[in-house]
């Protein structure tokens, strides 16, 4: 299933930004307690312009913070 399709697909809502403003990093808060259910996380981007090589992760959130 897409999760385009079923409205799973959320944007960052904590990104921290360099010293230019950039966005850098997306934050989760406290994860421990989160679903231990497999998530898929895509990293997008673009720098100066050129495209940023696509990541894909598919993780449980809990895992993440360890």
């Amino acid at each position: 299933m897409d999760p385009r399709r079923t409205g799973q697909v959320r944007e960052c809502a904590r990104y921290q930004v360099d010293g230019r403003g950039a966005r850098v990093r997306c934050s989760f808060e406290d994860v421990s307690g989160a679903s231990r259910e497999r998530q898929r996380l895509l990293v997008n981007g673009t720098a100066q312009g050129s495209p940023v090589p696509c990541s894909e992760l598919i993780v449980a959130l809990p895992e993440v913070g360890e």
